[in-house]
């Protein structure tokens, strides 16, 4: 009998506590999956908006017939400038797989679609659908048994977390929030007349860009499973018959000129030759305008306007704003980009001070022969960091606990005063870890006296590519190693002049002065 009483005994503490876990979270509903009335979450929580819209959509009876699906971004955009009976299905990091499963999900409940919108950013080759799935916030609505199981598994038997006890208590209550699910265009009306202060002075804007520096890295690529959703989609549109429009959010400047253009690339031909898109993604006078974005990933509800006005239209707002992409016109149309981009890199190398570079940029200033080398001089510095000369080259080992642990090179970039210029870098590592790069000018540019990144050595061969503007004659370019342990082998720092034209200097020159007429201060 003992064997069974311990059986019976394990078996009924295991209950216990699983039932104590279960109600602890149920209770707590972090993520607000368990809201009854879809309206009542806890205060600064991040609800599970896939999960909600979708149970919402399927439990309450409702007239939409046009759903218009993508990541958070999507909610700056008034989705009933696309259709009075329009719902928008913005849920934070949204992939087009989700969209997929939420209209599968709605068709089989017999929910009669007659248009979907499907906004792709750099989240849909960037992301990785699978660990999508494993994050609570981005949980889909469970569709079999199994399915259901697993979903209140995650939520409802995860380790008990003490941070929540505030949620189980009441000290952070639900309150009302009548907008996420229920009435999603009250997100864009917040967002609206939130944000509308920052456009209306450009210098409280700048003031929240300083320190989002975007650097950005090349990723793992995840687009084919994009790719097969979107083929999916368009099954299921010509069977149920209803129309599909796509097209690509806008990325801001130091989005955009941070993500691995090859990904992006690949990404943008591949999708057109399923669906043609309208692309809003590269340099325009939207996505080079801070006044226009709430950070680096969020553009405001102005830009959504001209989003919704270049799809109804099925025009471009202005240049580089709502192209149609078709895998014919693709080539072609990049190609015009490109030019475009470097109309608007003046402005931002002046703004901005030095900022990281794409190569494709430098290959076509060389190109059209406007790029001369500027000599990069070591300069002696008081840190003793004379073992290594940036710019001629060299090597140097840190070992983890020297005393010397920071050590720092410094070098003159021969440029004058209102001059552009571009700055390489390369060195190969021993080891992983990260080092600082510096530009020292004067205490009126964008970052103060310093313009500083964080960078990462990897094993192997490292390089980087950045430009800017000199605000000063001869600026100060220093290179900070430490932390960690460090040996690497250091090439000859590579600096260099660009002659740019008369009109792509008046451009930058005359968007400085309107804007700062504009904020009235030197806000740039």
């Amino acid at each position: 009998m003992r064997p069974a009483y311990y059986l019976f005994t394990g078996f009924s503490v295991l209950i216990t506590v699983s039932l104590i876990f279960a109600l602890y979270h149920f209770k707590a509903d972090r993520w607000g999956v368990f809201a009854a009335d879809f309206q009542s979450f806890h205060q600064r929580i991040i609800i599970n908006k896939l999960y909600l819209k979708t149970r919402y959509l399927l439990s309450t009876e409702h007239d939409y017939n046009c759903f218009v699906f993508g990541s958070s971004r999507v909610a700056a955009i008034d989705v009933k400038q696309l259709g009075g009976r329009c719902y928008n299905f913005t849920h934070s990091g949204g992939l087009v797989v989700d969209h997929l499963e939420a209209v599968k999900t709605l068709l089989e409940a017999g929910t009669e679609i007659e248009k979907v919108y499907v906004a792709l950013d750099d989240l849909s080759y960037n992301e990785d659908p699978e660990v999508a799935r494993l994050q609570h916030m981005r949980r889909g609505y469970p569709e079999t048994l199994l399915e259901r199981l697993d979903f209140f598994g995650l939520f409802l038997l995860k380790p008990i977390d003490v941070t929540d006890l505030s949620l189980v208590t009441g000290q952070n209550p639900k309150v009302l929030t009548p907008r996420f699910i229920v009435n999603p265009d009250l997100d864009t009306e917040r967002i609206r007349g939130r944000y509308q202060k920052f456009f209306d002075d450009p210098l409280r804007t700048d003031k929240r860009f300083r320190r989002l520096a975007g650097m950005g890295e090349g990723a793992e690529y995840y687009g084919d499973s994009t790719m097969t959703a979107l083929r999916e989609l368009m099954s299921l549109a010509q069977k149920y018959d209803f129309s599909v429009t796509a097209f690509f959010l806008p990325l801001h400047y130091k989005t955009y000129l941070s993500r691995d253009y090859e990904s992006l690339l690949r990404f943008k031909n591949e999708a057109a030759t399923i669906v043609p898109f309208r692309d809003f993604s590269g340099l325009n006078s939207y996505t080079s305008d801070n006044r226009y974005w709430r950070e680096t990933s969020h553009f405001s509800a102005v830009v959504g306007d001209r989003i919704v006005e270049g799809v109804n239209s099925g025009e471009m707002v202005e240049p580089g704003m709502g192209r149609l992409v078709t895998s014919e016109s693709i080539g072609q149309l990049e190609q015009r980009q490109l030019k475009l981009d470097m109309v608007f890199l003046p402005l931002l190398m002046r703004r901005e001070g030095l900022m990281p570079l794409p190569s494709r940029y430098l290959e076509r200033w060389h190109e059209l022969s406007i790029i001369a080398p500027a000599t990069v001089k070591q300069r002696a510095n008081s840190a003793g960091s004379g073992e290594l000369d940036i710019a001629r080259g060299g090597s140097i080992r840190i070992q983890r606990g020297d005393n010397a642990a920071l050590r720092q090179a410094n070098a003159v970039l021969n440029v004058r005063k209102g001059e552009y210029f571009t700055l390489e870098y390369a060195f190969s590592s021993q080891h992983s870890g990260q080092f600082r790069l510096q530009l020292a000018q004067d205490g009126d540019v964008y970052e103060g006296k310093f313009r500083e990144f964080k960078l990462r050595a990897k094993p192997g061969q490292n390089q980087g590519l950045f430009a800017g503007y000199a605000s000063v004659d001869r600026p100060i370019i220093r290179v900070m190693l430490g932390g960690g342990d460090i040996d690497i082998d250091w090439r000859p720092l590579v600096g260099s002049k660009i002659r740019l034209g008369l009109a792509a200097r008046r451009r930058a020159e005359r968007f400085d002065s309107e804007y700062e007429r504009e904020s009235g201060s030197n806000a740039l």
